[in-house]
């Protein structure tokens, strides 16, 4: 996947083809290190700087976000910032979205990236 232009489809189909989804849809994270091919880095703080160094550095964001009423949780691929907003990709829309229509508000982030990036 490094180096290929990423949509929110491609890897999500890409997860799906490493099987590490359990049954209702939820990413497992240790089975999605298991593949050798992803890490994910969890923070306890989500901040404007730590997801722009994310995307700097070429990791992908997987934002949880609130779509409606309390316990709406749903997820988004943040995949650009220009002029201080930031913009994803959800997978049940088309193009891009800004991060304002879920309020501008995350409330966890997975960093995910491909194994390469790793430092040696």
């Amino acid at each position: 996947m490094m180096g290929e232009e990423s949509t929110p489809r491609a890897l999500n189909e890409e997860f799906a083809a490493q099987n590490v989804y359990d049954g209702e849809g939820n990413l497992l994270w240790e089975r999605l290190r298991k593949t050798g091919k992803y890490e994910a880095d969890v923070f306890a703080e989500v901040t404007e700087e730590l997801l722009t160094e994310c995307l700097k550095d070429g990791k992908y964001l997987i934002a949880r976000v609130r779509t409606g009423g309390l316990f709406k949780f749903h997820y988004v691929l943040i995949v650009k910032a220009e002029d201080g907003m930031f913009y994803c990709m959800d997978p049940i829309k088309d193009g891009l979205t800004p991060l304002s229509q879920y309020g501008n508000r995350i409330y966890a982030v997975r960093c995910v990236y491909p194994c390469m990036l790793l430092p040696e």
